[in-house]
């Protein structure tokens, strides 16, 4: 949300402090001339211990700079690339760097720009010390992330071009990577030596199975194949055959367990081997999630892009006003009266448009960010509810992940914390939470929903018949409502769905819930399920999700 203060768009602080104090991450914002604007607890616990954060507010951030990188081993390395990162003005995820304790601590850099001009700088660091002693032999700041190539990748490509010397790049070439999973375990059973005997071993095997390829390492766990006039598929094979049966380090028998992925391409010059290398990234991650080999194509890369983007972009949409909440009226069937809405998020991007929340939730809650949307949704939610309430469009329903359920009892302060600076009462937002998603953790579950009903909240069963569990979970969750899921309404010509319809309705009146239809498009659709038994229903023949400012006043 971004307030109009002298003729500029600034970032709302009581936004920022709702979403960010209530996270892990320490996150610190700047201005245009690098004077903090706002720092959460986070922040102040890992580089100024006992000041508060609004201690901060005013402070010259290149003075801070200076006087926090001795906690850095590199400290002058790190002084110079903050310095560096604020001039290039480009977003850099995930550098990693170590502390002079031993610790690592991960950071992103995310600048809002405004006609060429910076307006504020946003820093979120994180502590990646535990993910970090996995991967052994890796220099300060080159770490990769799981999502997107990082500037450590410059170096393993310029390492390969150079052992390249006379190797001919200028037909297809294969770039195939080779991760070792077990890296971890052997580095914690027997010691980090037992994990550089074992990338030794791999090398050494490489170098035989694949001849006349570039093999070297390029990250802790992760060996680089680079061959000419061979497919990735031909690649993949000979991998197998040489480290499938296993093989024995240090007298040790290991069984080993890896990730495969590879790109094929042109590569007459140094740049089409840095693409080549980021493809085969993407491959090997996908591979590492799916268990299987996977050859970079324009699909995958597509889609790994769309997530990178998303992560890159997602802090500074949540401070740019890109996120928007679109309000779908929910009717009594029976009176035909608007009786109450569903928030739905959208994300107004510069780039692609409006998209809907299909589109990019799935993709932040892969990359575990989603309770800061969930955060912001519940913000926003309680910022327009007097202009809900006003026009008939309350109680509102607020669509809660799993991830975000996990922590309830932090969700029923947060929503608590809102409701406080408002008039309205805790019946007047409704907590929404797929049913499959129940059932995946369905103790988990099940104690957030109890924590949320103790607190006033209303619960809603969202997109019920979908799971292979409906009926048996039925009977345990604490609801209000079950929101049937609009595939009952696509097939609701057959008569047999309606009986189930008519048996679902009978169910939940007897534990004391009250059944609401999805998907409504037709006029009898709405008729069918009334005489149903069905209470309440949304849809677009019943009116399309809207931004509160183009809701009418009711009456």
């Amino acid at each position: 949300m971004l307030l109009q203060a002298n003729g500029e768009l600034v970032s709302d602080p009581d936004h920022l402090t709702f979403i960010f104090s209530n996270i892990q991450e320490a996150v610190i914002m700047e201005d245009e001339y690098r004077a903090v604007k706002w720092a959460n607890t986070s922040f102040t616990d890992l580089f100024a211990p006992g000041v508060p954060p609004e201690a901060l507010v005013g402070a010259d951030c290149d003075q801070a700079a200076v006087a926090a990188a001795p906690m850095f081993a590199n400290s002058e390395e790190w002084l110079a690339r903050t310095r560096q990162i604020v001039a290039e003005k480009r977003r850099v995820l995930h550098e990693e760097w170590q502390c002079a304790d031993g610790r690592w601590l991960d950071r992103d850099y995310f600048p809002r720009i405004v006609d060429g001009v910076v307006l504020e700088h946003m820093w979120v660091y994180r502590d990646t010390t535990e993910s970090h002693r996995s991967s052994a032999g890796i220099e300060p700041h080159v770490m990769l992330t799981d999502t997107v190539p990082h500037r450590g990748w410059e170096s393993a490509a310029q390492q390969l071009i150079e052992d390249s010397g006379n190797f001919n790049l200028a037909s297809p070439t294969s770039v195939v990577l080779i991760k070792l999973l077990i890296l971890e375990r052997l580095n914690n059973e027997f010691g980090p030596a037992m994990g550089d005997s074992l990338i030794d071993e791999v090398l050494a095997r490489m170098r035989v199975a694949v001849e006349g390829a570039r093999v070297v390492r390029v990250r802790g766990a992760t060996i680089a194949i680079v061959a000419h006039g061979k497919s990735p598929a031909e690649i993949f094979a000979r991998v197998h055959e040489s480290l499938d049966p296993g093989l024995q380090v240090k007298g040790e028998p290991i069984s080993l367990r890896y990730a495969l992925g590879g790109a094929h391409g042109l590569a007459s010059a140094a740049d089409d081997v840095r693409v080549l290398l980021e493809d085969a990234f993407f491959a090997v991650s996908e591979s590492a999630a799916t268990f299987t080999d996977v050859i970079c194509d324009e699909e995958l890369r597509s889609r790994i892009r769309t997530r990178v983007d998303v992560e890159s972009r997602l802090r500074t949409a949540l401070i740019s006003d890109e996120f928007e909440l679109h309000y779908q009226p929910v009717m009594r069937l029976e009176s035909r009266e608007v009786i109450g809405s569903e928030s739905l998020i959208r994300w107004r991007h510069p780039e692609r448009g409006l998209l809907a929340a299909g589109e990019f939730i799935p993709v932040i809650e892969e990359l575990g960010l989603i309770a800061l949307v969930d955060l912001w949704v519940i913000d926003q939610v309680c910022r327009d509810l007097d202009a809900l309430v006003e026009r008939g469009f309350a109680p509102v329903s607020i669509n809660i992940s799993p991830q975000t359920l996990a922590s309830h009892e932090k969700v029923a302060e947060a929503l608590l914390e809102k409701l406080a600076s408002t008039s309205h009462s805790q019946e007047q937002i409704v907590i929404e939470i797929t049913e499959t998603a129940v059932a995946t953790d369905v103790t988990r579950s099940i104690e957030g929903m109890r924590t949320l009903g103790h607190a006033g909240f209303p619960i809603a069963i969202d997109d019920f018949g979908v799971g292979t569990s409906s009926f048996a979970l039925l009977k345990d969750l604490p609801f209000d409502f079950l929101k049937l899921d609009k595939s009952f309404v696509i097939d609701l010509e057959q008569e047999r769905v309606q009986r189930l319809i008519e048996a679902i309705c009978a169910m939940a009146a007897v534990l004391g819930g009250i059944v609401v239809a999805e998907g409504i498009e037709k006029e009898w659709q709405l008729d069918t399920l009334r005489h149903c038994g069905v209470e309440m229903g949304q849809g677009w023949f019943i009116g399309k999700p809207m931004p509160v400012v183009e809701i009418p006043l009711s009456g």
